[in-house]
């Protein structure tokens, strides 16, 4: 018998938020993804998927500490919980693999880009060497 139901509660309650805020992490992810693959624009993806992930590090920290009382309480969790805790464990599993699909992406664009960047870098090398040149 759980003798701190309402602690139990609460820490599910949390999770489940997490749940929700990894979700949308996830959502973000996938519309980072997609840019990536069709070239386009990242930078709203990317900055919603970061301000997801400050929300969930914000609800850590206030999960972390009603763990920390749930586990002085010496209680075993719950069918309740232990769901949650699968839930929230999936979803951070199939948020992991996004991420390193996004990551992988956007490294095959970075290279991509290092020939024309390069050449970009050398032309505006020998403008400004003309310039120089020219002005003295």
């Amino acid at each position: 018998m759980n003798s701190h139901p309402e602690i139990e509660d609460e820490l599910c309650r949390h999770y489940q938020l997490q749940v929700v805020h990894f979700q949308r992490a996830m959502q973000a992810c996938e519309t980072v993804t997609r840019a990536l693959r069709e070239q386009a624009d990242v930078h709203d993806a990317v900055a919603q998927l970061n301000s997801q992930l400050d929300e969930i590090a914000v609800l850590e920290t206030a999960t972390r500490k009603l763990q920390h009382r749930w586990r002085r309480s010496g209680q075993k969790p719950g069918l309740h919980l232990n769901a949650t805790i699968r839930d929230v464990a999936e979803v951070v599993k199939r948020l992991i693999d996004c991420l390193d699909v996004a990551e992988t992406l956007a490294r095959r664009s970075r290279d991509a880009l290092r020939p024309a960047i390069a050449h970009s870098n050398r032309v505006e090398q020998m403008r400004q060497a003309y310039q120089q040149t020219s002005d003295g």
